[in-house]
């Protein structure tokens, strides 16, 4: 179900303000934050029809509310809606090609690729080659960023999760399975918790683009928590495919 404007507004400032602070997010701070020039009163009506509709939850009878998997869905659809076409970053190109040298190696640029994903999004940076081809591995960097990661007032992510996490990260051919099915959808592409089709990343997010090689095609992107930054890494994992791709095959897009 689309969101009217008013909900919808009222819903990205829940949003936005969670991923910035991970407090509960109450009327007044989305009075405060909003400038919408309602009331206390009518933010707490919006608040609860958001709540009936399964857009966000209150973890505690007198806490604010915090966004459910549906309210960071409708926040990632409007910015992908909204969002302006993504060029193939040059400095971004650059250091790929300072890395690889004058005669690109696949596993070089996916190596770097990787590395700036994690450094760039302070989250879990992912990047794989073509699936069928086994020669290629799955390149993982940033592991140590999940421990970092605050631990929310409702414990959003326990510490099974971590294990979880770690465990589908550590069997590298459950990694390439989960990645490989999102290869041939383009990109950007944002999974969000329960959206996952394994069970041990459904308390996690993934955000995804596909590059070509010539005539192969693989995947680069983060892995982080439900509360991460997708304003950000979005348009980051989209231009970092489109780098990869003019890195590997100058001739996939225009100069």
């Amino acid at each position: 179900m689309r969101l009217a404007e008013r909900p919808r507004r009222i819903l990205t400032t829940v949003v936005t303000h969670y991923i910035a602070t991970g407090e509960p997010v109450g009327s007044r701070t989305v009075v405060l934050r909003g400038a919408f020039g309602l009331s206390s009163a009518t933010i707490r009506h919006v608040l609860a029809e958001l709540e009936d509709q399964g857009y966000v939850r209150q973890p505690h009878t007198s806490a604010g509310r915090v966004p459910t998997d549906l309210g960071y869905r409708s926040y990632v659809d409007h910015l992908l809606e909204a969002r302006r076409p993504v060029r193939a970053n040059a400095a971004i190109a650059e250091k790929l090609r300072q890395a690889a040298g004058m005669r690109p190696v696949l596993d070089d640029v996916l190596a770097t690729a990787c590395h700036m994903l994690s450094h760039e999004c302070h989250h879990v940076g992912l990047a794989m080659g073509d699936a069928a081809d086994m020669r290629h591995p799955i390149y993982v960097k940033g592991t140590p960023s999940l421990l970092e990661q605050e631990m929310t007032a409702d414990l959003e992510f326990s510490l099974t999760a971590l294990r979880n996490l770690l465990r589908v990260i550590e069997e590298k051919n459950r990694l390439i399975r989960v990645l490989g099915e999102y290869v041939d959808e383009g990109g950007p592409r944002v999974v969000i918790g329960a959206e996952n089709r394994s069970p041990e990343l459904r308390e996690w997010s993934l955000v995804t683009a596909t590059y070509h090689d010539r005539d192969r095609r693989g995947t680069v992107g983060v892995l982080g928590p439900r509360r991460m930054r997708y304003s950000r890494a979005i348009p980051l994992v989209d231009a970092m495919a489109q780098a990869v791709s003019r890195v590997l095959d100058p001739d996939s897009l225009d100069n």
